[in-house]
C-alpha cells in the first residue's frame, strides 16, 4: 500500500458560513491512499460509505470479476481511514454493487445495483457482518417504478429517512421518502427528483449527503469536478480537482463524508477507479484504484 500526505497553507472548513458566489474552490489532497492490495485489490472502486461506530469505510466494486486474474471472489472491502485493507467479503445477491449508504442506526446496508435496477439493503445474520453468507437481504426498490433504469451511487439521509440515488443514464438525482407506513419500497413512498445535466455532468456517478449542511455533493464519470448543491438541487459550488491532484486517467467514482486523518471533525473521501476494467481487462492496466482525502480550497 502506497500513501502519499499533501499539506498546504491555506486551509477551508467543510462547515462554511457562507460561500462566495465567484468564488473557485479547489480540492486539495490531505492524504491519498492505493487500493491496489497484493492479495484482494480493489481495481475500480465503485461505492464507498462510512461506518462510524468502527471507523472504516465499506467500499464496493462492481467490475474486479470481469477482470479474471484480479477477481478473488470478493467485492465488498472494510477499509481503515488510513488505508488498511480490514476485511474482503462477498454480497450475495449482486455482482453489480454500484452504490452503498449505511444506516448506523439499524446496522443496514443500502447497495445500488444497476443490472437490476434496483436497491438492496442487507442486514446482519448471527455473525454480525455485513457481507457473509448468513447476511439478510431485502429488495428494498425497484428503481425502475421511478423510470431509473442505471441507478449508480446511493447515499442516505436518517433525519428525513429519505433514500437518494444518482442515475447515470437520464442524469437525474432522486430522492425517496417512505410514507405512512414508514417503509421504503411501498405504495406510499412519494419521490422528488432534479437534474444534473444543468452542471455540465451527463453521466453521475455518485452522491453523498453532508450531514451538517444537508448539502448533495455528486461526482461525474471522466469530469474532475465535484458538484455541491443544495438538498432540493440549487446549485451551491463547484469544486475543481485540479490536475495535481486528479491526473488525466482519474476516474471519480464514490463519495462519503468521515473524519479526517489530520484532526478535522469531517473530510470528503473519494475513489478513483482511475482505468476502467470495464473496457480495458489487462491488470497491468486497471489495477490502480485509489482513496482521496481532500479539504476545500478558496482560490483567488
Amino acid at each position: 500500500m502506497t500513501r502519499t500526505f499533501v499539506l498546504g497553507a491555506v486551509t477551508c472548513a467543510l462547515l462554511l458560513p457562507a460561500i462566495p458566489a465567484l468564488a473557485r474552490w479547489e480540492g486539495r489532497v490531505v492524504a491519498k491512499d492505493s487500493l491496489t492490495y497484493p492479495n484482494t485489490p480493489i481495481p475500480d472502486p465503485t461505492g464507498i460509505a462510512y461506518n462510524a461506530r468502527n471507523g472504516t469505510f465499506l467500499i464496493t466494486d462492481a467490475e474486479v470479476d470481469e477482470t479474471p486474474s484480479l477477481w478473488k471472489n470478493r467485492n465488498l472491502f472494510i477499509v481503515g481511514r488510513g488505508g488498511a485493507l480490514k476485511a474482503a467479503r462477498r454480497l450475495k445477491m449482486t455482482t453489480e454493487p454500484e452504490g452503498v449508504a449505511w444506516w448506523g442506526a439499524k446496522g443496514f446496508l443500502f447497495v445500488a445495483d444497476d443490472d437490476q435496477d434496483l436497491i438492496l439493503r442487507y442486514g446482519r445474520g448471527r455473525d454480525g457482518a455485513i457481507g457473509t453468507g448468513d447476511d439478510k437481504v431485502v429488495k428494498l426498490i425497484n428503481t425502475r417504478r421511478w423510470g431509473s433504469l442505471d441507478p449508480e451511487g446511493v447515499t442516505f439521509y436518517p433525519k428525513g429517512t429519505v433514500l437518494i440515488w444518482v442515475d447515470a443514464s437520464n442524469q437525474q438525482v432522486y430522492k425517496l421518502r417512505r410514507g405512512r407506513d414508514r417503509r421504503f419500497g411501498t405504495a406510499d413512498d412519494r419521490v422528488a427528483r432534479f437534474g444534473t445535466a444543468k452542471f455540465g455532468f451527463t453521466e453521475a456517478e455518485s452522491v453523498a449527503i453532508n450531514p451538517a449542511t444537508n448539502h448533495l455533493f455528486i461526482v461525474n464519470s471522466n469530469v474532475n469536478e465535484i458538484v455541491e448543491t443544495t438538498f432540493k438541487g440549487v446549485l451551491v459550488r463547484k469544486i475543481f480537482m485540479p490536475s495535481s491532484v486528479c491526473p488525466p486517467a482519474c476516474n471519480l467514482s464514490g463519495l462519503t463524508f468521515a473524519p479526517g486523518t489530520d484532526g478535522s471533525p469531517r473530510r470528503l473521501y473519494l475513489t478513483d477507479k482511475g482505468i476502467d476494467g470495464d473496457f480495458n481487462p489487462d491488470p497491468s492496466q486497471v489495477n490502480d484504484g485509489e482513496l482521496y482525502q481532500i479539504r476545500f480550497v478558496n482560490v483567488p
